[in-house]
């Protein structure tokens, strides 16, 4: 499957869900910042909160460069919370840069628990970086 068609697996799951939990959405998400344009699979809001996610499918495991292309978007753009979906799981060296970068993972064998996931994280009080797996 092309990496272009695994980008968009889970995006209407997880949107689903979190427009359940009353936050507006734009698909795929544009952030402007510094003058550079960043686009996300999902920006998702909720009050003054905003949120970043981006989705990454495998077979196996998604490896790091999908994380590293949501690490550059960061410095790109201003927000509250990143979080990288991963279906079914990040690779051992993924998970690190996430961790090292503040950017919250949710892995999952199926769109759904992954989108459960990221509901969690976008609902925390604290928009520190967690690990879902």
């Amino acid at each position: 499957m092309l990496p272009e068609v695994r980008s968009h697996i889970g995006v209407p799951a997880i949107a689903r869900l979190l427009r359940s939990g009353g936050f507006e959405l734009t698909i795929p998400g544009i952030i402007e910042g510094g003058g550079k344009r960043a686009q996300f699979s999902i920006v998702a809001q909720k009050g003054p909160k905003v949120i970043a996610i981006d989705v990454g499918t495998s077979d196996a495991e998604v490896e790091v460069e999908p994380v590293l292309e949501l690490y550059v978007k960061l410095l790109e753009a201003e927000l509250d919370v990143a979080v990288f979906g991963a279906i079914p799981r990040l690779s051992a060296r993924a998970r690190d840069v996430a961790s090292k970068h503040g950017i919250s993972v949710a892995e999952g064998l199926t769109p759904d628990e992954v989108a459960r996931k990221i509901l969690d994280i976008a609902q925390a009080d604290m928009p520190s970086p967690k690990m879902r797996t």
